[in-house]
């Protein structure tokens, strides 16, 4: 689980390519905003694309996101995000 304080960076794309794709949100925002600023590799975390199928890879997102919100349901007292763009 996240702690207070700490930033941490969901990344979506709709396109299912890999993170350094000519095509990909991933790759334009790490030039445009992550590759500018001293933010954790650790603390981005990007839907997986290599060696996985879309499922899967959707599959292993969700397990991150339950990881750091800390359950396995959400609670209108406790959203998941503080902030969304």
């Amino acid at each position: 689980m996240a702690f207070p304080g700490e930033a941490h960076w969901f990344r979506g794309d709709e396109r299912f390519v890999p993170h350094d794709h000519i095509d990909g949100n991933f790759r334009m925002a790490h030039e445009a905003m992550f590759s500018r600023v001293a933010v954790p590799a650790a603390n981005i975390h990007p839907i997986p694309t290599v060696g996985l199928s879309a499922r899967e890879a959707a599959a292993a997102y969700e397990a991150t996101l339950r990881h750091f919100y800390g359950g396995e349901q959400l609670n209108s007292w406790r959203p998941l995000f503080d902030l969304t763009l």
